[in-house]
């Protein structure tokens, strides 16, 4: 599990440079740093944040994929595919 979460935060780091847009990237940007430290607070042991993560990771997918794929970018979609599996792999162990 602690794997997937650091590519999750990897994948969601190359997000945030790919990024185009100010408001979408100060989003993206926001995200990251959301996921990254709730992934660092729970591989540290503390609980009840498992549903926080999943819900960053939702309204990654969300915030990115509506405005992509208006602009047909491929690779912030490709992120965003990466990022939605992991989450739905993530979802049993973290509920």
């Amino acid at each position: 599990m602690e794997s997937q979460l650091k590519a999750a935060s990897g994948y969601l780091k190359d997000l945030w440079h790919f990024t185009e847009g100010s408001a979408r990237r100060r989003a993206a940007g926001a995200l990251y740093r959301r996921v990254r430290k709730l992934t660092g607070q729970l591989v540290a042991g503390q609980e009840g944040l498992g549903a926080k993560l999943l819900d960053s990771l939702a309204r990654v997918a969300s915030l990115v994929a509506r405005e992509e794929q208006k602009e047909g970018q491929e690779l912030p979609l490709f992120l965003v595919r990466k990022v939605e599996r992991l989450r739905q792999a993530l979802r049993p162990c973290l509920s």
